[in-house]
């Protein structure tokens, strides 16, 4: 093991740095010094010259030796490789691509290797390869940095690549930089070309980035717009969970060329996903109305039997599920010329050779699950409304398990999940379904199992009396949907037995969808006394009976009720789960656990000797 040398205080760097203004071969011979006795193999050691090198240089006056005539390109070349495959150690802005720009000013350009009839070999990997793998994010520092090292590379026009057929065009493709994409193409680089690990070929680098000029420069030289990846997906796919890119899919239609024929809209990647998949699933609403427009399939099922209903009934589905019926409607009321002797088909139209179809909401995935189930186990109501608005069949229905009902959930989301379950609950009674105590239950069990019953100490007193701060940001909460033009103020400080006879469960989930109330119920009890004021009445409904059942209907009915006004949501499940005979909640979330030692095991232990207390004697 080598010995660890501090580069901060290697005497020839601090003779350097210490010489105002020096001669030119003087300088070189210290760095030249100072170049032999770097140990070159550590890693360590290289990087923290990486870091030094550009300030060093920037101190210096008068005449500075040149990198290239200090480092062979061998090792230029390394610390460039290290320089940035280190990046998510050093900022790119502050370390490494100052010292990337300190090379390209030195004048150090890469010199390829040439084969036997004198042509430059282009199989070499590059810094620039690795700049692909590591910037998942386009910024303004990867460009920067990306431009610096391609301007080391660019020389005679070598689309280089590694040992995974990662090119240079890939690179340039995926950065934007048009000049160097139209200079690869026209010396006969291949648009179609696919890394070897990804499968991934320039156009859909650029799709990914958005870069729309790119596209199109790639288009017009013949790059395949339905090319699948190594996971099956085409530039379709990648559009797909690229926001507000409509446009760039116009145009891979317009410009597709004619050995490829029209894009297919329903291809399908390794999962089984089609493009109307991931828009749906990454809420991208402009794309799936472009899709839908387009012919794309409603009731496609991917390899786990999930159609895009599926996937818009899970999380934030309401709006996204909403705007893909208002685009089925639509494209199922344009009038379209009718062939003699042929019907009007409702389920499926076609209109200038695009076939229209009609969402299947009640189709089942691997599990045997429907869209209304899915939407009621994610606490949707605004999905459940609209399923049964559109034909959802009820007379199959099985309300959702607890194994699967509010498996999302997130702490910060109780209040919205609390009241999203008990209003999806009410949508269900509406349409006619009856519920059963056993779905009453699965709601019990998924408040216990998500910490959302208030704890004593926020029941027993007015803790929003001690928090001045919360009281002056909650007068400021309003929302459209809240009766009265109530505040949250005014709903904290509402009695139970009020807030059960003027609140809807819809107040509480519009007041939940405001973003200025996550900034509040972050740092405050406001979400766990809201959960409990919100489902007192439907504990406190469905706690009846079986109270009765226990007492064996010893009291009349106005006297049980009575009883129940004085319990807490978690007296009120216990009591359920008593019936069912099913063991009770006996901790809430944020109490202490109980002690590991058990009172037996206390009781059998002797007790420890009492010891005596000598009595003084009084002297007499």
């Amino acid at each position: 093991m080598p010995r660890k040398k501090n580069l901060y205080k290697d005497p020839y760097l601090s003779l350097l740095s210490s010489m105002s203004k020096a001669d030119y071969e003087e300088r070189l011979e210290i760095l030249k010094r100072f170049r032999l006795d770097l140990d070159w193999h550590t890693k360590e050691y290289r990087l923290e010259l990486i870091a030094r090198l550009p300030g060093l240089y920037k101190k210096l006056q008068g005449p500075v030796p040149k990198l290239p005539a200090v480092f062979d390109n061998g090792e230029l070349e390394q610390l460039l490789f290290d320089a940035t495959d280190n990046w998510a150690d050093n900022p790119i802005s502050q370390i490494i691509l100052p010292f990337v720009s300190l090379v390209v000013e030195s004048g150090y350009r890469y010199e390829p290797e040439y084969d036997d009839e004198g042509r430059p070999c282009a199989e070499h990997a590059t810094p620039l390869h690795l700049l692909v793998l590591h910037s998942s994010h386009f910024t303004r520092c990867w460009f920067d940095l990306s431009n610096e090292l391609f301007r080391i590379y660019e020389r005679h026009g070598v689309n280089y690549r590694d040992e995974h057929g990662l090119t240079h065009l890939h690179v340039a493709s995926h950065f934007g930089y048009d000049c160097r994409v139209h200079g690869y193409l026209e010396l006969g680089a291949d648009p179609n070309c696919r890394d070897r690990k990804t499968g991934n070929a320039p156009l859909h680098l650029a799709l990914a980035n958005s870069l729309k000029s790119t596209v199109e420069l790639l288009l017009r030289y013949g790059a395949d717009p339905g090319m699948a990846n190594a996971k099956g997906a085409t530039p379709l796919h990648v559009l797909g969970q690229v926001h507000n890119r409509a446009n760039l899919a116009e145009m891979l239609n317009k410009l597709s060329d004619r050995k490829y024929g029209p894009v297919r809209v329903d291809a399908r990647d390794n999962e089984g996903n089609s493009p109307l998949h991931l828009a749906v699933g990454s809420d991208n609403n402009n794309m799936m109305v472009y899709l839908l427009r387009q012919g794309a399939n409603p009731n496609l099922a991917n390899n786990r039997r999930l159609t895009p209903l599926h996937l818009a009934c899970q999380k934030n589905g309401g709006d996204v599920l909403k705007l893909l019926f208002q685009t089925i409607d639509e494209l199922q009321q344009e009038p379209a010329p009718l062939q003699k002797g042929q019907r009007s088909a409702r389920r499926r139209r076609r209109v200038d050779g695009v076939v229209y179809r009609e969402a299947n909401v009640n189709a089942r995935d691997e599990s045997g699950r429907t869209p209304l189930q899915l939407a009621v186990a994610n606490c949707l109501p605004q999905a459940v409304d609209l399923l049964l608005e559109h034909g959802a069949d009820l007379a199959d229905f099985a309300f959702p398990t607890s194994d699967y009902f509010g498996a999302w959930f997130e702490p910060i989301m109780s209040l919205r999940m609390a009241s999203g379950a008990l209003a999806s609950c009410e949508c269900l009674e509406k349409a006619g379904y009856t519920v059963e105590r056993d779905d009453a239950l699965t709601i019990m069990k998924f408040f216990d199992r998500c910490g959302m019953f208030a704890r004593k100490v926020i029941l027993d007193r007015r803790w929003y009396d001690y928090d001045e701060q919360l009281r002056t940001r909650a007068k400021k909460i309003k929302s459209k949907q809240l009766p009265d033009g109530m505040t949250l103020e005014d709903l904290m400080m509402l009695p139970f037995e009020l807030a059960d006879q003027r609140m809807e469960y819809g107040h509480y989930y519009s007041l939940s969808q405001q973003g200025n109330y996550f900034d509040i119920c972050k740092r405050s009890p406001c979400n766990e006394y809201l959960c409990e004021q919100l489902a007192r009445g439907f504990f406190r409904r469905w706690a009846l009976h079986p109270f009765m059942e226990l007492i064996h209907d010893r009291l009349p009915q106005l006297c049980c009720e009575m009883i129940l006004e004085h319990l807490t949501n978690r007296d009120l499940c216990n009591l359920c789960l008593a019936v069912a005979g099913e063991s009770p909640v006996t901790r809430l979330r944020g109490e202490r656990e109980p002690p590991p030692r058990q009172e037996e095991e206390a009781r059998s232990e002797p007790p420890p000797p009492v010891k005596k207390r000598r009595s003084k004697k009084l002297k007499t």
